[in-house]
């Protein structure tokens, strides 16, 4: 009888320019520790490549590789068994507790708070799905609090949170006094992991949960917090704004740098807004924009 291994080691090469795609990637699962080998440090890389290796179990390894071939990279991936589980503790030493606009702290449960007197959100990383470490999620929650909490103070009304993975947006909303939201994720898994850090956080009775997308949501909302690459916020667009109250707030995260002109000029075809702010952390956009119906 063949036994499965426990840990797998998931090497990815790629040119250069295609780093925070891949970041991305391993980000939505999870993977906020990670070793980056180039040409300088490793003779097997060529000039102008990277070569990323990363660390889970199987069943992780096994949902990176599904979405890794539903997105077409263009980077090759190698998964292979890895023997050596000293890297459980090792990549500890990588992640760190995350201020969010000097109001809000994100953690891992390693790691003691370095503004103990603001409120906290603390997420296992083992988990997966993000903990609130990438630059997408820290913009997508920076806007959202600027938003929903100006000033300290709740506006009120339910906000959607749409792609919510581990849940770390709507409960961070929640924690600050957000009285309502509702989030949803296409995956089972992202639905299981935000409901056990809600339940966690203590904030289960300001958060709905569902399984689906945008258009599985029942209500309308006066704000909309959608943190997805930017070809999925593209295909959700005309759900966007059916969902989105006339004159309200979606808040946008996901979207490189590098594309953001092409990606609003596509994006504003099938949402009738205008864009009110924009923002940048390393090579990736948060936007605000106003629904003008």
């Amino acid at each position: 009888m063949t036994v499965e291994p426990e840990f797998w080691r998931l090497t990815f090469e790629f040119d250069r320019g295609h780093m925070p795609a891949v970041e991305r990637l391993l980000a939505d699962h999870g993977v906020d520790a990670f070793e980056v080998q180039d040409s300088s440090t490793v003779s097997s890389v060529g000039p102008g490549q990277l070569r990323v290796v990363a660390y889970g179990d199987h069943a992780m390894s096994e949902r990176l590789r599904r979405d890794f071939e539903a997105r077409a990279l263009r980077a090759s991936l190698d998964v292979a068994p890895f023997e050596d589980t000293e890297w459980t503790e090792r990549w500890k030493e990588f992640l760190s507790a995350v201020v969010i606009g000097e109001r809000l702290v994100v953690r891992p449960p390693f790691r003691e708070s370095p503004e103990p007197e603001l409120p906290e959100i603390v997420v296992d990383p083992g988990l997966a799905f993000g903990t609130g470490g990438h630059e997408t999620t820290r913009l997508a929650l920076e806007l959202a609090l600027d938003v929903c909490v100006p000033n300290g103070v709740p506006t009120g009304g339910t906000i959607a949170d749409v792609g919510c993975g581990s849940g770390v947006i709507a409960a961070s909303l929640a924690r600050l006094g957000c009285p309502e939201i509702h989030a949803c994720d296409i995956d089972p898994v992202a639905i299981e992991v935000a409901q056990e850090v809600i339940d966690q956080n203590g904030v289960a009775d300001q958060i709905q949960l569902s399984e689906g997308s945008v258009d599985s949501l029942v209500e309308t909302y006066p704000v909309i917090v959608a943190n997805i690459i930017s070809e999925v916020l593209l295909r959700l667009a005309p759900s966007l704004d059916a969902k989105l109250q006339p004159g309200g707030t979606l808040i946008l995260s996901g979207v490189l740098c590098e594309e953001k002109e092409q990606f609003l000029e596509r994006f504003l075809t099938q949402f009738r807004g205008t864009v009110e702010k924009q923002c940048s952390e390393g090579d990736w956009m948060g936007l605000v924009v106003r629904h003008a119906g």
